[in-house]
Protein backbone atom coordinates (compact mmCIF):
# COMPACT_ATOMS: atom_id res chain seq x y z
CA UNK A 1 0.00 0.00 0.00
CA UNK A 2 1.32 3.14 -1.05
CA UNK A 3 1.68 6.11 1.40
CA UNK A 4 -0.50 8.77 -0.20
CA UNK A 5 0.95 11.78 2.05
CA UNK A 6 4.12 10.70 1.34
CA UNK A 7 3.41 10.72 -2.88
CA UNK A 8 2.55 14.86 -2.66
CA UNK A 9 6.24 16.00 -0.47
CA UNK A 10 8.25 18.50 -2.35
CA UNK A 11 7.01 21.99 -1.70
CA UNK A 12 7.89 23.85 1.20
CA UNK A 13 6.56 27.56 2.15
CA UNK A 14 8.52 29.73 4.26
CA UNK A 15 8.06 33.13 5.68
CA UNK A 16 11.02 34.84 6.13
CA UNK A 17 10.84 37.60 8.88
CA UNK A 18 13.47 40.01 8.55
CA UNK A 19 14.86 42.38 12.14
CA UNK A 20 16.18 45.60 11.95
CA UNK A 21 19.13 46.74 14.83
CA UNK A 22 19.39 50.13 15.30
CA UNK A 23 22.08 51.48 17.48
CA UNK A 24 21.23 55.00 19.42
CA UNK A 25 24.55 57.31 19.99
CA UNK A 26 24.81 59.79 22.67
CA UNK A 27 26.14 63.16 21.93
CA UNK A 28 27.23 65.74 24.71
CA UNK A 29 28.47 69.71 25.20
CA UNK A 30 31.46 70.44 26.57
CA UNK A 31 33.94 73.50 26.66
CA UNK A 32 32.81 75.99 24.15
CA UNK A 33 29.84 74.58 22.35
CA UNK A 34 32.15 72.07 21.00
CA UNK A 35 30.64 68.54 20.63
CA UNK A 36 32.01 65.28 20.91
CA UNK A 37 30.65 61.78 19.92
CA UNK A 38 30.87 59.16 22.66
CA UNK A 39 30.77 55.65 22.02
CA UNK A 40 27.38 53.79 23.49
CA UNK A 41 27.31 52.41 26.79
CA UNK A 42 24.57 50.47 26.99
CA UNK A 43 23.75 47.37 24.49
CA UNK A 44 22.20 48.20 21.60
CA UNK A 45 18.90 47.78 21.37
CA UNK A 46 17.47 45.38 18.79
CA UNK A 47 13.73 45.28 17.65
CA UNK A 48 11.27 44.31 15.16
CA UNK A 49 9.22 46.45 12.53
CA UNK A 50 6.00 45.52 12.60
CA UNK A 51 4.74 42.89 9.73
CA UNK A 52 3.09 44.70 6.65
CA UNK A 53 0.66 42.24 6.24
CA UNK A 54 -0.32 38.81 8.06
CA UNK A 55 1.03 35.21 6.47
CA UNK A 56 -0.56 34.40 3.08
CA UNK A 57 -4.24 32.49 3.26
CA UNK A 58 -4.01 29.82 0.94
CA UNK A 59 -5.76 29.27 -2.43
CA UNK A 60 -7.61 26.37 -2.10
CA UNK A 61 -8.34 25.62 -5.92
CA UNK A 62 -4.34 26.56 -6.48
CA UNK A 63 -3.16 24.74 -3.56
CA UNK A 64 -4.97 22.03 -3.79
CA UNK A 65 -3.59 18.70 -4.96
CA UNK A 66 -5.89 15.87 -3.41
CA UNK A 67 -8.92 15.24 -1.79
CA UNK A 68 -8.78 12.74 1.13
CA UNK A 69 -11.42 11.04 2.79
CA UNK A 70 -12.24 9.88 5.70
CA UNK A 71 -15.01 7.63 7.71
CA UNK A 72 -15.81 11.42 9.49
CA UNK A 73 -15.63 13.97 6.39
CA UNK A 74 -13.29 15.06 3.67
CA UNK A 75 -10.12 16.68 3.86
CA UNK A 76 -8.27 19.56 0.64
CA UNK A 77 -4.63 18.73 1.33
CA UNK A 78 -1.28 20.93 -0.41
CA UNK A 79 1.72 19.27 -1.94
CA UNK A 80 3.14 18.76 1.80
CA UNK A 81 0.51 16.53 2.84
CA UNK A 82 -1.29 19.72 4.68
CA UNK A 83 -4.76 20.73 5.69
CA UNK A 84 -6.04 23.10 3.60
CA UNK A 85 -9.79 22.73 4.61
CA UNK A 86 -12.16 20.01 6.16
CA UNK A 87 -15.53 19.00 5.71
CA UNK A 88 -17.96 17.14 7.98
CA UNK A 89 -20.59 14.85 7.33
CA UNK A 90 -22.44 15.99 10.60
CA UNK A 91 -22.02 19.61 10.18
CA UNK A 92 -24.56 21.39 7.99
CA UNK A 93 -22.15 22.88 5.73
CA UNK A 94 -23.26 20.88 2.40
CA UNK A 95 -23.68 24.49 0.41
CA UNK A 96 -20.15 25.55 1.22
CA UNK A 97 -18.87 21.94 0.32
CA UNK A 98 -20.47 21.74 -3.07
CA UNK A 99 -19.21 25.19 -4.01
CA UNK A 100 -15.56 24.56 -3.15
CA UNK A 101 -15.81 21.30 -4.98
CA UNK A 102 -17.13 23.14 -7.98
CA UNK A 103 -14.46 25.68 -7.67
CA UNK A 104 -12.01 23.02 -7.68
CA UNK A 105 -12.89 20.76 -10.39
CA UNK A 106 -13.91 23.52 -12.69
CA UNK A 107 -17.44 23.00 -13.22
CA UNK A 108 -20.86 22.94 -11.28
CA UNK A 109 -22.03 19.83 -10.67
CA UNK A 110 -24.98 17.70 -12.25
CA UNK A 111 -27.50 17.80 -9.97
CA UNK A 112 -30.78 15.30 -9.55
CA UNK A 113 -33.20 14.74 -7.13
CA UNK A 114 -33.58 10.86 -5.34
CA UNK A 115 -36.14 10.38 -3.67
CA UNK A 116 -37.05 9.41 -0.11
CA UNK A 117 -37.56 5.20 0.21
CA UNK A 118 -39.04 3.33 2.84
CA UNK A 119 -35.95 3.66 4.95
CA UNK A 120 -33.83 6.46 3.40
CA UNK A 121 -34.20 10.32 3.14
CA UNK A 122 -33.96 11.76 -0.33
CA UNK A 123 -31.28 13.53 -1.07
CA UNK A 124 -29.63 15.85 -4.44
CA UNK A 125 -27.09 13.71 -6.00
CA UNK A 126 -24.17 16.63 -7.32
CA UNK A 127 -21.92 14.92 -9.45
CA UNK A 128 -18.83 15.59 -11.43
CA UNK A 129 -17.36 12.87 -13.30
CA UNK A 130 -16.15 10.38 -10.83
CA UNK A 131 -16.96 12.33 -7.82
CA UNK A 132 -20.33 12.91 -6.34
CA UNK A 133 -21.47 14.38 -3.06
CA UNK A 134 -25.09 12.97 -1.63
CA UNK A 135 -26.56 16.33 -0.10
CA UNK A 136 -29.27 15.33 2.34
CA UNK A 137 -29.71 19.11 3.21
CA UNK A 138 -29.19 18.69 6.76
CA UNK A 139 -28.03 16.38 9.32
CA UNK A 140 -30.90 13.85 10.43
CA UNK A 141 -32.35 13.02 13.84
CA UNK A 142 -30.19 9.70 14.00
CA UNK A 143 -26.54 9.01 13.90
CA UNK A 144 -26.58 7.60 10.74
CA UNK A 145 -27.82 10.52 9.10
CA UNK A 146 -25.61 12.66 7.92
CA UNK A 147 -25.97 16.25 6.36
CA UNK A 148 -24.01 14.85 2.78
CA UNK A 149 -21.86 11.46 2.08
CA UNK A 150 -19.56 11.48 -0.88
CA UNK A 151 -19.32 8.67 -3.95
CA UNK A 152 -15.57 8.37 -5.19
CA UNK A 153 -15.32 6.37 -8.95
CA UNK A 154 -12.53 8.14 -9.95
CA UNK A 155 -8.97 8.26 -8.85
CA UNK A 156 -9.02 11.73 -9.75
CA UNK A 157 -11.05 14.48 -11.04
CA UNK A 158 -9.45 17.72 -13.15
CA UNK A 159 -6.33 17.12 -11.98
CA UNK A 160 -7.52 16.68 -8.25
CA UNK A 161 -6.38 13.42 -6.48
CA UNK A 162 -9.17 11.26 -4.76
CA UNK A 163 -7.86 8.68 -2.01
CA UNK A 164 -9.18 7.33 1.40
CA UNK A 165 -6.77 8.18 4.45
CA UNK A 166 -5.52 4.84 4.21
CA UNK A 167 -4.22 5.32 0.81
CA UNK A 168 -6.69 3.75 -1.31
CA UNK A 169 -7.91 4.97 -4.63
CA UNK A 170 -9.64 3.67 -7.74
CA UNK A 171 -7.98 1.42 -9.77
CA UNK A 172 -5.97 -0.64 -6.76
CA UNK A 173 -5.43 -4.16 -6.80
CA UNK A 174 -7.46 -5.84 -3.93
CA UNK A 175 -4.36 -6.98 -2.43
CA UNK A 176 -2.98 -3.93 -1.36
CA UNK A 177 -6.84 -3.75 0.51
CA UNK A 178 -6.57 -6.47 2.97
CA UNK A 179 -3.99 -5.46 4.70
CA UNK A 180 -5.32 -2.47 6.40
CA UNK A 181 -9.15 -3.60 5.89
CA UNK A 182 -10.99 -3.97 9.46
CA UNK A 183 -13.57 -5.53 8.30
CA UNK A 184 -14.74 -7.77 4.86
CA UNK A 185 -18.48 -8.42 3.66
CA UNK A 186 -18.88 -10.52 0.63
CA UNK A 187 -22.56 -9.72 -1.38
CA UNK A 188 -23.69 -9.81 -4.98
CA UNK A 189 -24.72 -6.59 -6.97
CA UNK A 190 -26.12 -6.96 -10.18
CA UNK A 191 -25.27 -10.94 -10.95
CA UNK A 192 -21.84 -10.18 -10.01
CA UNK A 193 -19.87 -10.99 -6.61
CA UNK A 194 -18.77 -8.41 -4.96
CA UNK A 195 -16.46 -7.83 -2.19
CA UNK A 196 -16.89 -4.61 0.49
CA UNK A 197 -13.55 -3.60 2.39
CA UNK A 198 -13.96 -1.16 5.01
CA UNK A 199 -11.60 1.07 6.90
CA UNK A 200 -11.31 3.65 9.14
CA UNK A 201 -13.24 2.59 11.87
CA UNK A 202 -14.63 5.10 13.81
CA UNK A 203 -16.96 3.85 16.71
CA UNK A 204 -20.15 5.22 18.08
CA UNK A 205 -21.10 5.53 21.69
CA UNK A 206 -22.24 2.17 23.30
CA UNK A 207 -25.71 1.47 23.37
CA UNK A 208 -26.18 2.36 19.53
CA UNK A 209 -28.11 -0.59 17.73
CA UNK A 210 -26.15 -2.40 15.23
CA UNK A 211 -25.71 -5.55 13.35
CA UNK A 212 -24.30 -8.56 15.32
CA UNK A 213 -22.00 -9.45 12.54
CA UNK A 214 -20.07 -6.61 12.42
CA UNK A 215 -19.03 -5.46 15.87
CA UNK A 216 -19.81 -2.39 17.77
CA UNK A 217 -21.52 0.56 16.29
CA UNK A 218 -19.22 2.57 13.52
CA UNK A 219 -18.44 4.87 10.65
CA UNK A 220 -16.26 3.56 8.35
CA UNK A 221 -14.82 4.28 4.51
CA UNK A 222 -16.27 1.62 1.74
CA UNK A 223 -14.00 0.18 -0.89
CA UNK A 224 -16.09 -1.78 -3.49
CA UNK A 225 -14.20 -4.99 -5.33
CA UNK A 226 -16.01 -6.86 -7.68
CA UNK A 227 -14.58 -10.26 -8.73
CA UNK A 228 -14.70 -9.80 -12.09
CA UNK A 229 -12.41 -7.03 -11.82
CA UNK A 230 -10.21 -7.53 -8.73
CA UNK A 231 -9.64 -3.19 -8.34
CA UNK A 232 -11.30 -0.65 -6.42
CA UNK A 233 -14.40 0.37 -8.56
CA UNK A 234 -16.14 2.59 -6.04
CA UNK A 235 -15.73 4.54 -2.85
CA UNK A 236 -18.14 5.43 -0.75
CA UNK A 237 -18.33 7.61 2.87
CA UNK A 238 -19.62 7.73 5.60
CA UNK A 239 -20.97 4.09 6.16
CA UNK A 240 -23.23 3.05 8.97
CA UNK A 241 -23.15 -0.78 10.29
CA UNK A 242 -26.26 0.35 12.17
CA UNK A 243 -30.04 1.61 11.64
CA UNK A 244 -31.13 4.73 11.23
Amino acid sequence: MRDVTQVYRGRATRIPLSFAGVVFLGLVLSGCASMQMLQPTETPVTSAPPLSAEAPTPDIEADTVLVEVSATGFDLLDADGDRIDSFDYYTDDSADAISTLADLFGSEPDVELQTAGTDSRAFDTNSWKGFALWNYGSVGDGPGQPAFAVHVTAASVAHIDIATNDGITIGDAEADLIESAYNTSQTEADGRALTIYSFDETLLPDGVQTYIEDGPAAYSVQALVFADEGTVSEITAPNANFGS
